[in-house]
């Protein structure tokens, strides 16, 4: 290195070409992830390409290692190059994309709530007109039977109570439409919040939701029951000797068991305001909106059966039956997800291991 270099401070050009490449690799490394991250926890935009998942982690391994990209037209380059502006455009309209869908769907909530709260104030408004108007026909029965005429009196009095009732029923017909309103409203805000709960995190070996994502969904049902009134249960579905399966038959029985249970619970609940989801090996829980008690309990023990029925545990002994213990609570005024699990799990019959599974 010369004098003037090491007074310039200028690096060996050994040294500042493996900074340079260090720094390069982490830039490239972190656009990577970000790609990746981008698929893997998108917004549900509207009129969502099909092929989004997969085109991001093409765009993540042509950023790694300048793989090709055919559906976008991007051939591999024999100097490895990359082509940079197509995956700044591409991220970029992605972005694009869920500023418009957060920003319409703020917009969407906003005009929500304020219709519900104009639909209230209607109603206040309705209550008060009704009220002067009664008055006023009371009034006019008050003055007449203050001049002692018997004929104006009645005449007052029976004009009084026809417009009182009309009066009534108009605020009564109001006061139905906006609550039919009000009603719809909200029911296609739960309906909203369960399209939501299937962007949520699930479980990655049973394709269910998982405890933190069933915790939310259980937040928003409580929510809206305290509005809606409508009754909520919640099923806690137990598979009684689970912890034996895995040291008997191995881990990979287990797992197939399972992904077994958790498919017959998804093709037994399958309207979109349910949510099924595992809280942890071989215990299961299901949210039923519009559900009374009897019926959420008839329902598990209807769905227990049917796994006894049709579940088979992988190299067990043919005449080995799985048995689910199941129990039902429903949602209360006060209630916070933590009460209700508690609540549901308590009234689980201890896990019992007393049928031994053999190989």
């Amino acid at each position: 290195m010369g004098i003037v270099t090491k007074l310039l401070g200028q690096k060996a050009p050994s040294a500042a070409a493996a900074s340079d490449g260090d720094v390069l690799d982490g830039a490239i490394d972190t656009l990577e992830s970000v790609l990746r991250a981008t698929g893997e926890f998108s917004f549900p935009v509207p009129d969502e390409d099909p092929r989004f998942h997969d085109l991001c982690k093409e765009y993540a391994r042509h950023v790694a290692n300048g793989a090709p990209i055919l559906d976008e037209g991007i051939d591999s380059e024999p100097s490895g190059a990359r082509n940079w502006p197509m995956v700044r455009q591409f991220f970029l309209n992605r972005r694009q994309q869920e500023v418009d869908f957060v920003t319409s769907r703020a917009q969407q909530y906003q005009e929500l709530v304020q219709g519900m709260v104009t639909a209230l104030a209607g109603i206040s408004t309705g209550e008060s007109d009704t009220q002067t108007e009664v008055q006023d026909h009371l009034n006019s029965v008050s003055k007449a039977a203050a001049s002692g005429d018997l004929a104006a009196v009645k005449r007052s009095l029976d004009k009084a109570m026809a417009a009182t009732a009309k009066a009534f029923d108009t605020q009564k017909q109001r006061f139905d439409a906006t609550l039919n309103t009000t009603q719809a409203n909200l029911v296609h805000l739960r309906d909203d919040f369960a399209t939501g709960r299937d962007q949520m995190t699930r479980d990655p070996l049973t394709g269910t939701l998982n405890a933190a994502s069933f915790e939310t969904a259980l937040e928003q049902a409580l929510t809206l029951n305290f509005i809606l009134q409508q009754p909520i249960a919640v099923v806690a579905i137990r598979i009684e000797q689970f912890p034996s399966i895995s040291a008997s038959v191995g881990k990979a029985a287990a797992e197939e068991t399972l992904q077994s249970v958790a498919d017959c619970l998804m093709r037994c609940f399958v309207r979109r305001t349910d949510s099924v989801a595992t809280m942890e090996p071989g215990l299961f829980v299901v949210l039923l909106n519009d559900t009374e008690e009897g019926t959420a309990a008839n329902l598990a023990a209807r769905v227990a059966e049917m796994i006894h029925d049709t579940v088979r545990i992988p190299y067990a002994s043919q005449d080995t039956e799985i048995r689910c213990s199941t129990a039902t609570t429903m949602l209360s005024n006060g209630d916070v997800p933590k009460t209700v699990l508690d609540r549901v799990f308590a009234e689980l019959p201890h896990a019992s291991d007393s049928a031994a599974v053999s190989p």
